[in-house]
């Protein structure tokens, strides 16, 4: 069906009055929520996995409670991650396989069903089980392939299947799956989510170059250089909150990396502050800043480097990252390997370089095939999803949004019901933050996309008031990216009556600004 444009739109007459505001719309099922999951999101990342795990219980019925169920998908994935933080590998497949059930018919947050794998696939990694890994990698990219390309749960899908294929050795996958997001821009308010994609990505350059180091190639420098270059844009999305932890976090990565380029004096004095506060933390960080502070030591003192070598040794006690294990074993084995009493850690790094870089590119071209025929075979099958749901999106496409509500109308009609329609113009350069937050926030029984920079939704049973209500519970910094026109009919006779009282809400509210309720076609603006 063709898009209306708004002066197509048909015109309804009626009178204005103020809208009353409806008492029974619990404001923790929007914004408030919704700021209390960022929040945890963000804690989850720095060091505060217990405290998560302990208030996550509560958030979570307060979500089912509202119906938010965007909400509750990303509450699931933090708590899984979470558990695996902490070393609860049980727990955490249990969450991420109950997070796969929740999902299984959601084409929205499909992201997070990738993320879900991926986290598995770690988890498999750490028990030693490749061949599922494997597997759950191989699921995790074809989600990726299936979801819309925005939004949070995109985003940590795609540092999650980054994370999962550095953990088996395949750095031009990971690589690849980082540039799919090239437009930086596109992540609004997500800032955290940006900052983890560039992090991810250092990371990325940082082992590639620890591992062409092994192996003696001079393309290690190219890959140190880039990772360096990347400070920049981290430190753009740097989070305010635990902005200390982060500052340490990018300090040791430089650090290494200033090493490995040969300046070493610069290297030594960004390194030799953070050991200390990062292995407070146990973050993987601290292992960096040592391996990089032996590199640069091995330069000017030997028996200092060394030193800083068997510490860095006894520090990969606690990581499960076998690229910064091999990256201690191999420094330690570099300084001295004729002397007794390291052929042990000689044979350990060797078997450790031998696993990883020799069986990279077979896996790296075994994954890409299985990948691509899954993701062809999936997209042959999707054929009417594709006419169901908008691509970019995720969400109800205008032909379902209109097939669904027609059905809606016809039930209501029967039996008395309400039914109620809005129509929210987003501002063009404000589109994909403010959709982020409707499609996570605004609870309703269908949000679809109706043209270029238009949304539309329906809900049964709730009058344009509370409809109205649930569209302001979004918080004014949404409300202010939105043109908004409700309507609302008790068993109404037709959907093209319905759509023409929504309409002319539309009208009223470009003319006058804000958000217009037309309730039983009696037009009312916001004050």
């Amino acid at each position: 069906m063709a898009a209306i444009s708004s002066g197509d739109r048909p015109s309804l007459r009626g009178p204005i009055s103020n809208v009353e505001s409806a008492p029974d719309v619990d404001p923790r099922s929007g914004l408030e929520l919704y700021a209390i999951t960022r929040d945890l999101t963000l804690r989850a990342q720095t060091g505060g996995a217990d405290g998560v795990l302990t208030e996550i219980h509560d958030v979570l019925v307060l979500a089912r409670a509202a119906g938010a169920r965007r909400i509750i998908h990303q509450l699931l994935y933090i708590e899984a991650l979470c558990n695996f933080h902490l070393g609860h590998l049980d727990e955490c497949i249990a969450v991420c396989d109950r997070l796969t059930i929740e999902l299984s018919d959601d084409p929205v947050d499909r992201g997070w069903l990738s993320s879900s794998a991926s986290l598995r696939a770690i988890v498999h990694i750490v028990a030693g089980e490749r061949t599922a890994a494997l597997a759950e990698l191989t699921d995790a990219a074809i989600y990726v392939h299936d979801s819309p390309p925005r939004g949070l749960a995109y985003v940590w899908a795609v540092n999650g299947l980054g994370v999962g294929y550095l953990a088996v050795r395949m750095y031009e996958l990971a690589l690849a799956q980082y540039d799919q997001i090239s437009d930086e821009s596109s992540f609004g308010e997500y800032s955290v989510s940006a900052f983890y994609r560039v992090l991810n990505a250092q990371l990325a350059h940082v082992y590639w170059g620890l591992e062409l180091v092994r192996i003696g190639s001079l393309e290690a420098r190219d890959h140190f250089e880039q990772a360096l270059a990347l400070e920049g844009s981290a430190r753009d999305y740097l989070p305010a909150k635990d902005a200390k932890t982060w500052n340490l976090v990018l300090a040791a990565r430089i650090g290494l990396c200033l090493a490995f380029l040969d300046q070493s004096e610069a290297a030594i004095d960004q390194l030799a502050v953070v050991i200390e506060p990062l292995s407070r933390q146990e973050l993987d960080e601290a292992i960096v800043a040592r391996i990089g502070l032996v590199r640069a030591l091995s330069n000017l003192t030997a028996q200092t480097a060394l030193a800083q070598a068997e510490r860095a040794l006894l520090s990969i006690s606690h990581t499960t990252d076998y690229a910064l294990a091999m990256g201690a074993a191999w420094e330690r084995a570099r300084l001295y390997v004729d002397q007794p009493g390291v052929t042990a850690t000689v044979e350990y790094a060797q078997l450790l370089a031998r696993t990883s870089w020799q069986e990279r590119d077979r896996l790296a071209a075994s994954m890409g095939t299985r990948i691509a025929a899954a993701t062809s075979r999936r997209q042959q099958m999707r054929d009417t999803e594709r006419v169901l749901f908008d691509a970019g999106t995720g969400l109800a496409s205008r032909v379902s949004f209109l097939q669904r509500l027609s059905s809606e109308v016809a039930d209501g009609h029967q039996s008395g019901n309400t039914v109620s329609v809005a129509f929210l113009d987003v501002r063009e350069d404000a589109f994909d933050e403010t959709l982020d937050k409707v499609i996570a926030i605004l609870q309703v029984d269908v949000l679809a996309r109706y043209d270029t920079h238009e949304l539309a939704v329906f809900a049964v049973g709730l009058t344009g008031q509370v409809l109205a209500e649930r569209i302001r519970a979004c918080g004014p910094d949404v409300l202010h990216n939105l043109t908004v026109g409700v309507a609302s009919l008790s068993a109404p006779l037709s959907m093209t009556g319905l759509l023409l009282h929504a309409d002319e809400s539309l009208h009223a509210a470009h003319r006058q600004g804000g958000l217009v309720v037309n309730d039983h076609a009696s037009v009312t603006p916001d004050p």
